[in-house]
């Protein structure tokens, strides 16, 4: 356990510098240890109970919709589970959602953008940023992720395209026809990656889709189209696209740190619109996830005096370094400190009941 004696005031701050004043002199600051944690989980999370089969809940209320997800490279050994996934997700199946396992079908929350959901390697073993001895021996064989834009949509599928841009210096905006093959600019067949369905004469989804083995199954009179059809060839209602891959691939450890430092020193966005016959119809955009320091009252005197507090970095970037700093009116120059904070890790504080000082943190380059 270590400790560390400070004279500052504990506030809430993150990158914005938010600050809440609490009277204090001489503090003396512990870190609350959590078990350890040396390699990544690789348990899947499923994302709600129920069997592979059922109804389809996304085609039928919002068949028009973008999801942005990290999920595993494409020479994952755990690619073609991780695909099935996906498509299971975007027609409403229940499906692995975990990401910390290679077949989970990870959907970026709206401020949840991490360093990591966009860097692969080329020759080494990586998963989530982790390397080496920092992850479970059945992840070594991973080669790290990849930012993947799916889609759904109505026929015809020629008439939509996706637009992507992003303030992280490594992506280059993009737009690019949906129904089309990204190499040879040529018509795309339907396959198990891209799924054309037909209603049938009634209009209603009745085939299901078993997202552990990719198996559709058609019912009623539905169709669906997954073996090389051609989308021109075909009468179909809806579409489900897999979709397509937005990566840096690196070549060593260290080179990491430049995709690493844009999440460090600012907040970088991806966005993706999906547009049909010229008209935008649906947007989702990720925002670089930013650091929260949360401040509870752990202990008051008799007197009901504060004595010590209780913080916690709840939010922030993954692996990333995060130290203390004080100020006693919120003015240059803060005292740093060296006590080194990561996400989801809490710090005590003793404090006595006088004095006064500003306390925030700050993100450590590698």
């Amino acid at each position: 356990m270590k400790t560390t004696r400070l004279s500052l005031l504990l506030t809430c701050v993150a990158m914005t510098l938010l600050s809440v004043a609490v009277h204090a002199s001489e503090i003396t600051l512990i870190k609350v240890e959590k078990p350890a944690k040396s390699k990544a989980s690789s348990d899947p999370l499923i994302s709600a109970a129920g069997s592979s089969g059922g109804s389809l809940p996304q085609i039928a209320s919002r068949p028009e919709r973008l999801a942005i997800s990290s999920v595993c490279v494409g020479a994952s050994p755990s690619v073609t589970q991780n695909r099935r996934n996906a498509i299971g997700g975007l027609i409403g199946m229940t499906v692995n959602t975990s990401p910390d396992h290679p077949e989970g079908w990870y959907v970026i929350p709206t401020n949840g953008w991490q360093w990591h959901h966009v860097i692969a390697s080329s020759t080494f073993g990586m998963w989530r940023g982790k390397t080496g001895t920092n992850i479970a021996d059945n992840l070594l064989t991973q080669r790290g992720n990849r930012m993947v834009i799916s889609a759904t949509g109505q026929y015809p599928v020629s008439a939509y395209q996706c637009r992507i841009a992003s303030t992280l210096t490594n992506i280059t905006s993009s737009t690019f026809a949906i129904g089309n093959d990204s190499q040879t600019r040529q018509e795309l067949p339907f396959n198990v990656n891209f799924v054309g369905l037909n209603f049938g004469p009634n209009e209603v989804m009745e085939s299901t889709n078993d997202p552990e083995t990719g198996t559709w199954t058609e019912r009623g009179d539905d169709k669906v189209y997954s073996n090389g059809q051609l989308p021109s060839s075909v009468s179909y209602h809806a579409w489900v696209r897999f979709g397509a891959t937005v990566v840096v691939t690196v070549g060593s450890p260290s080179s990491m740190d430049q995709v690493k430092n844009q999440f460090i020193t600012g907040a970088p966005t991806f966005t993706a619109e999906l547009i049909r016959s010229g008209v935008v119809i649906d947007t989702q955009t990720v925002t670089a996830e930013l650091p929260t320091l949360t401040i509870v009252a752990d202990a008051r005197s008799s007197t009901g005096q504060v004595t010590e507090l209780l913080m916690e970095v709840v939010a922030g970037q993954d692996d990333v370094t995060y130290h203390f700093q004080s100020s006693p009116d919120f003015m240059d120059p803060w005292n740093e400190y060296e006590l080194n904070v990561f996400k989801g890790e809490s710090v005590r504080a003793n404090i006595p009941p006088f004095g006064q000082t500003f306390f925030r943190i700050k993100a450590i380059l590698p």
